[in-house]
Protein backbone atom coordinates (compact mmCIF):
# COMPACT_ATOMS: atom_id res chain seq x y z
CA UNK A 1 0.00 0.00 0.00
CA UNK A 2 2.84 2.37 0.83
CA UNK A 3 4.29 1.93 -2.65
CA UNK A 4 1.02 3.05 -4.24
CA UNK A 5 0.74 6.07 -1.96
CA UNK A 6 4.34 7.12 -2.59
CA UNK A 7 3.94 6.78 -6.36
CA UNK A 8 0.77 8.90 -6.23
CA UNK A 9 2.70 11.47 -4.20
CA UNK A 10 5.48 11.51 -6.81
CA UNK A 11 2.94 12.03 -9.60
CA UNK A 12 1.32 14.84 -7.60
CA UNK A 13 4.66 16.60 -7.07
CA UNK A 14 5.47 16.26 -10.79
CA UNK A 15 2.06 17.68 -11.65
CA UNK A 16 2.61 20.64 -9.34
CA UNK A 17 6.01 21.28 -10.92
CA UNK A 18 4.33 21.54 -14.31
CA UNK A 19 1.53 23.82 -13.12
CA UNK A 20 3.33 26.11 -10.69
CA UNK A 21 6.96 26.09 -11.78
CA UNK A 22 6.63 25.40 -15.49
CA UNK A 23 9.01 22.43 -15.21
CA UNK A 24 8.21 19.73 -17.73
CA UNK A 25 8.27 16.31 -16.13
CA UNK A 26 9.00 13.01 -17.78
CA UNK A 27 8.24 9.50 -16.66
CA UNK A 28 11.90 9.07 -15.79
CA UNK A 29 11.96 12.19 -13.61
CA UNK A 30 8.81 11.02 -11.81
CA UNK A 31 10.39 7.61 -11.20
CA UNK A 32 13.52 9.33 -9.93
CA UNK A 33 11.43 11.34 -7.50
CA UNK A 34 9.70 8.12 -6.41
CA UNK A 35 13.10 6.54 -5.76
CA UNK A 36 14.09 9.48 -3.53
CA UNK A 37 10.80 9.43 -1.61
CA UNK A 38 10.88 5.64 -1.21
CA UNK A 39 14.48 5.81 0.02
CA UNK A 40 13.38 8.32 2.65
CA UNK A 41 10.62 5.90 3.68
CA UNK A 42 13.21 3.15 4.10
CA UNK A 43 14.99 5.29 6.70
CA UNK A 44 11.75 5.52 8.70
CA UNK A 45 10.94 1.79 8.44
CA UNK A 46 11.52 -0.81 11.10
CA UNK A 47 14.89 -2.52 10.94
CA UNK A 48 13.29 -5.81 9.91
CA UNK A 49 11.64 -4.17 6.88
CA UNK A 50 14.56 -2.04 5.67
CA UNK A 51 16.33 -4.90 3.90
CA UNK A 52 13.18 -6.07 2.11
CA UNK A 53 12.30 -2.55 1.01
CA UNK A 54 15.82 -1.90 -0.27
CA UNK A 55 15.79 -5.17 -2.20
CA UNK A 56 12.41 -4.34 -3.75
CA UNK A 57 13.64 -0.92 -4.82
CA UNK A 58 16.80 -2.34 -6.39
CA UNK A 59 14.85 -5.02 -8.28
CA UNK A 60 12.06 -2.84 -9.63
CA UNK A 61 13.71 0.49 -10.42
Amino acid sequence: MEIIVLMCWSIWISRNDIIFKGIISTVQSCLGLFRVVFTEAIYRAKDTQKILMSQWLDQHL
